[in-house]
């Protein structure tokens, strides 16, 4: 966004604008010229007797003309021209100057003056070396002599003669910003109210409706009268659904209000959810070979079509489209060679992937609202050697340790493909429960977890990880076991530390002596107060 800054001379003898700058073309294509609109705010017709806009150079953009109330005059050296690439434009509308300084393209400052030299308005703006052809820049409210500026958002790339495009309307309350966060065994939201029309409006509705995982209804959990003001952060707490995923849709509902295009705002909660994860890894690639992260697509959510991916030097937002596996690598000519050698679809690979580190870096996926999907560090030891990938054993299980190994294909990696170490995990006959959920370990209490398994098993592990990923508590490690159990845990960490209160994710993971078959089943456990 072109950020501009508008300058208003202390000299000014008006406390109300009679005539203000209104909206500036300063980069022109060959069919088109540079002008300049006035904008008369007050009720009574301005007559402009040689009157100038002189510049930072000190030249001079000399006119004369009347601007009746309430209307706009566009300022030009051609009125033909101007008519030409208008359309829209009547005679009427155009004052042709008399002469013209012409406009820098980079930065420049503008004032307004009237014949005794008396400033009526001034505006400074800086503009980057991309700025479009054709699309002019506008005063975002021209009844506020303290208004701020911005570029046209018209389809015409400009609003010459016409309401500019980024006009307030006189009535408009929005919704800014949303946020939730656990808080204990319930979720607390933030939801930030803004009155961004010319007249404030004074008292309005909050409702936050829930659409549980693959529902198609949504239900009304929150419903609140509230007075508004410019700005006010407004909150309230709902319980923590046992859905993985929740879609939470905030409403705002103000008589009078006349763009209901910003009244809505729609946040996911990911309560052990990973409809999109990192699923594999090549940042030990051969000599003249790309590094590059291959997402899987795990489930389709109706409102998340676009997730972004992070990492300390890269910010890549990805299409999720129909494809279950996309790819991140640097560059076109990247992306084109992965293509060639591993069949996968260009548009299916992403471009802007800076350098994958040997050492571990913390690695993201946010949805549409910057809410965390995952988030882990990857560690070098899961492939070792060049030109072979670390690939994520279970897609569906968080990234852990063991939940990572080198790649076992005769190619060495896979992507685009199903990952040489997948290993089909069993959930229909494991039987995992945690009672009581929630529990407080400030009142000495603890949380039973139970199993039971259709055989007898070699091994069995239980991990508890926060939110981000991360290992808090290895409570079983390679530990024997019998077909059914069940072990105690007081919400400590592997230092016997206190852990915060929260949500925290059980993972466990059992082998059966005859089938080896691997069963892993997660869920949540929430540490009260």
């Amino acid at each position: 966004m072109l950020l501009l800054l508008t300058l208003f001379s202390p000299l000014c003898l008006h406390t109300e604008p009679i005539v203000v700058i209104n909206e500036i073309l300063f980069k022109q294509s060959n069919e088109n010229q540079e002008w300049i609109e006035v904008f008369n705010p007050s009720d009574s017709d301005v007559s402009l007797v040689d009157t100038y806009i002189e510049d930072l150079a000190k030249t001079k953009t000399k006119f004369s003309g009347i601007v009746p109330a309430q209307s706009y005059r566009v300022i030009c050296r051609n009125r033909d021209k101007m008519l030409s690439f208008y359309p829209h434009l009547r005679s009427e509308h155009i004052i042709e100057a008399t002469s013209w300084a012409v406009l820098n393209n980079d930065k420049e400052t503008l004032w307004l003056k009237n014949k005794d030299d008396t400033i009526i308005d001034s505006v400074s703006y800086t503009a980057t070396v991309d700025h479009r052809q054709d699309l002019s820049i506008e005063r975002i409210d021209p009844y506020d002599k303290l208004s701020a500026w911005g570029k046209s958002i018209s389809v015409n790339l400009s609003t010459p003669a016409q309401p500019n495009s980024l006009l307030p309307v006189e009535y408009d309350l929005k919704i800014a910003q949303a946020k939730i966060e656990a808080d204990n065994n319930r979720l607390r939201h933030s939801v930030i109210v803004k009155n961004v029309g010319r007249i404030q409006i004074d008292m309005f509705t909050l409702t936050c409706s829930v659409q549980l995982e693959h529902s198609e209804q949504m239900e009304v959990v929150y419903s609140q009268m509230y007075q508004a003001a410019e700005d006010t952060l407004f909150t309230f707490s709902t319980p923590i659904p046992l859905a993985k995923h929740t879609t939470y849709r905030y409403e705002i509902d103000a008589e009078g209000d006349l763009n209901h295009s910003n009244n809505t705002y729609i946040l996911s909660h990911y309560n052990g959810a990973l409809p999109v994860v990192i699923n594999e890894l090549m940042y030990r690639p051969n000599d003249n070979e790309p590094s590059w992260v291959e997402l899987k697509v795990n489930d389709k959510y109706e409102n998340l079509n676009t997730i972004t991916f992070t990492s300390p030097r890269s910010r890549i937002e990805v299409k999720l489209a129909d494809f279950e596996y996309l790819l991140l690598t640097h560059t076109e000519e990247d992306a084109e060679y992965l293509s060639l050698r591993y069949d996968i679809p260009l548009e299916a690979i992403f471009t802007g992937l800076k350098p994958i580190y040997i050492k571990g870096e913390e690695l993201s996926i946010l949805d549409t609202s910057n809410n965390v999907i995952e988030s882990f560090t990857y560690d070098q030891k899961w492939s070792t050697k060049k030109g072979v990938s670390a690939e994520r054993v279970n897609p569906n299980l968080p990234s852990t340790d063991d939940n990572w190994a080198h790649s076992l294909d005769p190619d060495w990696c896979t992507p685009g493909r199903v990952n040489s170490v997948y290993t089909i995990t069993k959930y229909e006959k494991l039987i995992v429960t945690v009672t009581p959920n929630p529990y407080s370990p400030l009142r000495d209490d603890y949380t039973l977890i139970s199993y039971t398994h259709p055989e007898k098993m070699s091994r069995i592990n239980c991990k508890i990880f926060d939110l981000k990923g991360r290992l808090v508590s290895n409570l079983l490690n390679q530990e024997k076991g019998s077909s059914k159990g069940s072990f105690q845990w007081e919400g400590l960490n592997d230092n016997n530390q206190p852990l915060p209160n929260g949500i925290y994710v059980i993972l466990f993971e059992a082998v059966g002596i005859e089938s080896k078959l691997t069963y892993r089943q997660r869920l949540t456990v929430v540490l009260g107060k």
